[in-house]
């Protein structure tokens, strides 16, 4: 299983979408999805076009030191992120080393932008038991489940 972490952040970011008297025109998250690809461009990451994956939110794909990742950002009450790895095989621990490496610096990164608050970390482990009052704190990226 590919590992994940979980991004839980509040934003001052107008993002509720567009809904008209039946349905979702735009669902919400375009935008929080679209900053967050330029700040992963900004941590050196080349960042694809964002993909509208209708009620589960806003995708995108983006390479970081030769690595292949997704990113997903959904509504739920704020905002939830995730960020994982693409497919491919592991052999050496490279891809490990920067999707942990990759989590550090949006550590590091997210709590400094203004337009993020109330930012909490959740682990696959954490997140699969819907533990959400126990948001990973760990300085060090957690190991996933």
């Amino acid at each position: 299983m590919s590992p994940t972490q979980y991004i839980y952040v509040a934003t001052t970011l107008d993002d509720e979408g567009v809904c008209s008297e039946k349905d979702w025109i735009e669902y919400p998250g375009r935008i929080v999805a679209g900053v967050l690809s330029e700040i992963l461009a900004g941590l050196g990451c080349v960042v694809e076009a964002l993909e509208n994956m209708e009620m589960l939110g806003w995708e995108f794909s983006f390479h970081y030191e030769g690595t292949r990742f997704r990113a997903r950002v959904g509504a739920i009450e704020d905002f939830m992120i995730a960020v994982w790895l693409g497919g491919g095989l592991d052999l050496f621990r490279r891809k490990k080393r920067a999707f942990n490496e990759l989590c550090l610096r949006l550590r590091e990164t997210l709590p400094s932008d203004r337009r993020f608050s109330n930012i909490r970390w959740y682990n696959q482990k954490q997140f699969e038991n819907a533990d959400w009052d126990s948001p990973d704190e760990d300085e060090e990226q957690s190991e996933p489940a």
